[in-house]
């Protein structure tokens, strides 16, 4: 007679990860609050040629849809800048403005603090020790708070003599502080 054994299946969260998926399909937007919904010579330029950056495969892909970007916003800094487009003109850069990249940087310097915490947000989510969009919240004041703090790491390059003269100090990116505290989160939980 053959030995006989029993195989007992156990479910260590996923089907309960399933339904919380199915029911909350979140997003996290981080952005800046501004003015930028008034339209202005070169914002369809600058859409256009943000959504073919986002869309890069290869680095030939993305220096053209870089240069794409500067050009377009240097056509909307002619026009009245608001706080969204100053915050592009330093992520991305602009003819007379080198690129800091405070929000692209502060993820590509932190990646792994923010996927672990990730990680171990999605592991409270489905231990159901925390609520997925609670956990959506603190995600999003993490990252916040993360850019808000790299920004006053002073990125690179320094600024110009005649700017630190001009603000009274050498920190890039911050002057008043309008750009930084202005960087919020929005949580989508309709999935979109």
């Amino acid at each position: 007679m053959a030995n006989s054994a029993t195989v007992t299946v156990r479910d260590l969260g996923a089907e309960r990860f399933v339904k919380v998926a199915a029911r909350f399909k979140p997003s996290i937007d981080v952005g800046i609050v501004g003015d930028s919904a008034r339209k202005r010579y070169g914002e369809r330029e600058l859409a256009s040629s943000l959504k073919s950056l986002a869309k890069a495969k290869n680095s030939k892909q993305l220096a053209k849809a870089q240069a794409k970007v500067v050009a377009a916003h240097a056509k909307v800094a002619k026009a009245k800048a608001t706080l969204a487009d100053v915050a592009g003109f330093h992520e991305f850069g602009t003819d007379t403005i080198p690129a800091r990249p405070f929000i692209r940087g502060y993820v590509e310097n932190f990646s792994d603090d923010i996927r672990e915490f990730g990680r171990e947000g999605a592991r409270l989510v489905l231990e159901g020790r925390i609520d997925a969009e609670r956990f959506g919240r603190l995600f999003g004041v993490k990252i916040v708070g993360g850019i808000r703090k790299y920004m006053a790491t002073n990125i690179a390059p320094p600024l110009k003599p005649a700017t630190i003269a001009r603000k009274g100090s050498s920190v890039a990116l911050i002057d008043t502080g309008l750009l930084r505290s202005s960087i919020i989160y929005r949580l989508n939980t309709s999935g979109r």
